[in-house]
């Protein structure tokens, strides 16, 4: 019998991860975000939790959460980590328990909370406020999503970021102030499903927290969507062309790889002129060109003489500004740094960024100042340099905010670099090559993650990825123009430039969500303490 309850709450974690995967990208099937974390709610409800079960059940819960959300990993860890699979699987396990700390916080509040809080006396007047489960539920998950370390940060508002009305409150609490609404209506709703099935009294008076928070944030969802749709469509455009080049990763596996490289280049520089020219047989201008991250890899406008004559041959026939990503070689520091430039149709470079947010074990080996094997074991790995400045790219119709690859992903980054360029910027331009995750779902739960920053800061955002998924994001959230994953595609994208002060959220930023904690804390504890007195 003990065999098989362990089986069963095994089981049912296993059902909430696939309920939290089946809501996220690519299947947004958002709706099953709301009841994802029921099975461990009941699992809490109906189990007597202990450490050891604790800890047990945060090791099912981690691996299953990765396997159908991040499998992805796998094939990244085998491929470019050089590692066989037997290999690759025991990091990727190691991967998975330590982002996914989370949920072992939140089983131990759990248990710290039955072990020693819960017999607490408690003030007669506030003991209905300080015995709610929900209040107590949405503290301990706040402070689990608080205390964890997350390599791809992603929060529980994330699993329901499909739901377009519900997430358009982010441009007031962001998305870990809205994971905190997103807790409490699916522990209200819970809650009253249960005692509902139960026949116990008081079903409308849990149901009734949850119901109205969902009715008032869909509310105002809804009158925010219309307005923001709105403005999108009388607001001026940015015409930005967009191509999908699908430059190879590496080409050191061919037999002339340098030539392999410049024949990528020329492709490239090929492809940006037809699409153009085209544009202007149609009668339709063009305001700006954005090649994707790696799309002349290896290759510096500094050093390479090829590639400054095939970039001056693509301005000379399109005559436009164009953002290019390139190495910046610092020979004085001996440092190089992932660089995005902007240049002028005359070919100088009009501002450049070097990217700050370096991903570890993709852009950089940690540790290998102090273990320089690491670069030979790891050579695919690249050996790139914090940049250490933040700069908004001028356009005469537009600021653009640069962000390269995984930038796009925590939300306080882009605020942060929002804020430190003189919240002028009008245009998130995004440029990542997800190439390295191979054939499959990373690209499209990229894009997922970095729709929330649209609609955090109200800024459309022109993703160009040289292996797909490219899109515009508009102010809305909405997603439009989807290129295929690993072809060549062709996308021009009309910017709307809807044009807004700072949204609430770029101003106070993560504050709702302390304050939120804070307030849960006090109604947990004061009537507790008051007692004590």
């Amino acid at each position: 019998m003990k065999e098989f309850k362990n089986f069963r709450a095994y089981f049912y974690l296993v059902i909430s991860s696939a309920l939290a995967a089946l809501s996220f990208a690519p299947w947004k099937i958002w709706p099953l975000g709301f009841i994802a974390l029921w099975p461990v709610f009941y699992l809490l409800e109906t189990e007597r939790l202990t450490l050891r079960r604790a800890f047990s059940w945060f090791v099912v819960w981690a691996l299953s959460v990765n396997l159908l959300g991040y499998h992805w990993l796998v094939h990244t860890i085998e491929i470019h980590g050089h590692l066989p699979l037997l290999a690759a699987i025991p990091v990727f396990i190691l991967y998975s328990l330590g982002t996914g700390t989370r949920f072992l916080i939140y089983f131990v509040l759990n248990l710290f909370w039955r072990e020693k809080i819960q017999h607490i006396p408690v003030h007669p007047r506030w003991r209905k406020l300080a015995e709610l489960n929900l209040l107590r539920q949405t503290f301990f998950w706040g402070m689990a999503e608080l205390a964890s370390w997350q390599l791809f940060p992603w929060y529980g508002a994330n699993l329901v970021s499909a739901d377009l009305l519900f997430v358009q409150a982010a441009d007031i609490f962001g998305t870990r102030g809205l994971s905190l609404l997103w807790f409490a209506i699916s522990f209200s709703f819970y809650e009253a499903i249960i005692d509902k099935m139960r026949e116990q009294d008081g079903v409308l008076r849990k149901l009734l927290p949850g119901l109205l928070l969902f009715i008032v944030f869909h509310g105002y969802g809804l009158v925010r969507y219309q307005i923001e749709t709105a403005r999108i469509a009388e607001a001026e455009k940015l015409r930005v062309v967009v191509p999908q080049g699908n430059t190879p990763l590496s080409f050191s596996h061919l037999r002339n790889a340098r030539s392999a490289l410049y024949e990528a280049v020329t492709a490239m520089v090929d492809q940006t002129i037809r699409i153009v020219e085209q544009e202007r047989q149609a009668g339709r201008e063009v305001d700006l060109v954005v090649w994707p991250e790696s799309a002349t890899p290896f290759l510096s406008l500094q050093r390479s003489s090829f590639l400054r004559s095939e970039v001056n041959r693509m301005l000379q026939h399109i005559q436009l500004p164009v953002v290019i990503n390139d190495i910046l070689n610092d020979d004085s520091a001996d440092k190089n740094y992932s660089n995005m430039s902007l240049l002028s149709k005359e070919g100088e470079v009009v501002e450049n960024y070097q990217k700050v947010f370096l991903l570890p074990f993709g852009e950089f080996m940690p540790l290998a100042n102090t273990f320089p094997w690491l670069k030979n074991a790891f050579p695919e790995i690249s050996d790139f340099s914090h940049g250490t400045r933040f700069a908004l790219f001028p356009h005469e119709k537009a600021y653009l905010l640069p962000v390269i690859c995984y930038e796009i992903i925590p939300s306080g980054f882009v605020r942060d670099f929002f804020n430190r360029t003189g919240k002028k910027a009008t245009v998130i331009v995004n440029i990542t090559n997800d190439a390295w995750f191979g054939r499959s779902i990373e690209s499209y739960q990229h894009m997922e993650l970095g729709r929330m920053r649209s609609i955090e800061l109200r800024l459309p955002t022109v993703r160009a990825t040289n292996s797909g998924v490219s899109a515009l994001i508009d102010s809305a959230g909405r997603i439009s123009g989807e290129t295929p994953l690993f072809e060549k595609a062709d996308r021009v994208y009309e910017v709307p430039l809807v044009k807004l002060p700072p949204t609430i959220y770029a101003r106070l930023g993560e504050l709702w969500y302390y304050l939120g904690l804070v307030a849960l804390a006090l109604a947990l504890t004061v009537p507790r303490l008051r007692v004590g007195r």
